[in-house]
């Protein structure tokens, strides 16, 4: 293990900060995997072994022979004490609880447990401490004590599982590399049952090769692709779906990696940039090389617990603070303190109901619009008295027609503010 003291680093713009092996304890510039455990401390995974930075030092750990092998492909942390690397040569489980003192288990391989192959690809821990490993044969999850596995289930993955991702539902969704989206799910008696699959023809993706997941907080299912970003709502796979795509203004077609941060933001992690989306696609930036970033090529995404959003690159790391301006920062806190829409239930199929407060009384127009910005019918137009309020929506347009599926934005606006949210519909 090797430790290295940053006194200071130079971002390449205000907002953003850079860190390579020249200016960090990165053992390679080529970043596969990065990870945050509850302490703040953050963990990355390279070709070259596993460094981690808690804002003060960093800790390079590439050296070791209890790591399964230097070319780490993902990272899964649990809790604050146990990070689990995933290898190309088996995974290996680290007591990480000091920084100093890394300890690590005898790695995991095919010969000492029931993994299906030592090529591990990607890991997930799930609610219950499950960790699930996708490999170039299948699933294996590990309990804590049983080991089990998509091959001894009698339940058929096919191709290399690339991403795997657990939507509030308890299906876990595993996407391969040329056989779609295979959907499974463990009971408790550790049986794993699936799989379900979203693939051509029964999809519009162009491409059955998935190489990011992630289920948003609404329960919409992001899947990165080789050919662009996609969108399903609901569980009917034939139908609910939207596409993003480089002719719609997405940086690259490969998509590697999906998160959303704490102010809803959905970030895309591409081959060629990154792409902030806000409000499903009512919004959006692409990041690249010229506005701050170390590289284009963008593996992996995560947020950190001060807000920032880190970025693993072929290039090194990138920081990235959205708020580095705290006066603006104040300022949209404070407005958001207004009108704060709550949308329930959401997703919906009859009905929903639309609760705000207003700190004044005044006049107020509140609107459903669908994400071409039409608006589809107008629910409150007049004067309110401050305090609660509850506008119930049928699903219906002004004309009285039922809307189909979708994603729909309601809009709130006074006198002195205007407050979004946004609505899935499914038929």
């Amino acid at each position: 293990m090797s430790v290295v003291l940053i006194l200071s680093v130079k971002g390449f713009a205000q907002d953003w900060q850079s860190f390579t092996t020249d200016n960090s304890g990165l053992p390679s510039n080529n970043v596969f995997s990065i990870d945050t455990d509850e302490t703040g401390t953050m963990w990355f995974g390279t070709d070259s072994g596993v460094a981690a930075y808690n804002g003060l030092k960093w800790y390079t750990y590439s050296e070791s022979s209890d790591l399964a092998d230097k070319q780490v492909n993902d990272l899964g942390i649990l809790r604050t004490s146990e990070l689990w690397a995933a290898t190309d040569n088996g995974v290996s489980a680290m007591d990480v609880s000091s920084l100093d003192a890394i300890t690590m288990a005898t790695p995991y391989r095919v010969d000492n447990t029931g993994l299906l192959s030592n090529r591990i690809n990607a890991i997930a821990i799930d609610e219950n401490h499950y960790r699930w490993f996708g490999t170039d044969s299948g699933v294996t999850v590990f309990s804590g004590s049983n080991w089990i596995s998509t091959r001894t289930q009698n339940v058929v993955l096919r191709n290399d599982v690339m991403a795997i991702a657990h939507s509030p539902d308890s299906l876990v969704y595993c996407g391969t590399e040329g056989g779609g989206i295979a959907r499974l799910k463990l009971s408790g008696l550790d049986v794993i049952t699936g799989a379900s699959t979203i693939e051509r023809p029964w999809t519009p993706m162009p491409i059955d090769s998935v190489y990011a997941i992630y289920i948003g907080s609404d329960s919409v299912q992001w899947f990165g692709t080789t050919q662009g970003l996609f969108l399903h709502f609901g569980i009917d796979a034939k139908n609910n779906w939207w596409a993003f795509m480089p002719q719609n203004g997405l940086p690259h077609r490969m998509v590697q990696a999906i998160t959303e941060d704490r102010a809803g933001r959905f970030w895309v992690g591409t081959a060629g940039g990154v792409s902030c989306i806000e409000g499903y696609f009512v919004s959006y930036r692409n990041y690249t090389t010229a506005d701050g970033l170390i590289h284009d090529n963008v593996r992996d995404i995560v947020v950190a617990a001060d807000g920032c959003i880190w970025f693993a690159t072929a290039g090194g790391v990138s920081k990235f603070n959205p708020c580095v301006n705290k006066v603006q920062a104040y300022e949209r806190l404070k407005a958001q303190s207004y009108n704060v829409l709550h949308i329930y239930p959401n997703p919906f199929n009859m009905s929903t109901s639309i609760e705000f407060r207003l700190e004044d009384g005044g006049e107020v127009d509140l609107s459903i619009y669908d994400v071409t910005g039409r608006r589809v019918c107008n629910l409150r137009r007049g004067h309110l008295d401050e305090g609660m309020h509850v506008e119930n929506w049928d699903g219906k347009d002004d004309r009285g027609v039922m809307i189909s599926s979708g994603i729909y934005l309601v809009r709130l606006a006074t006198n002195k503010h205007i407050s979004t949210g946004k609505m899935l519909v499914v038929k």
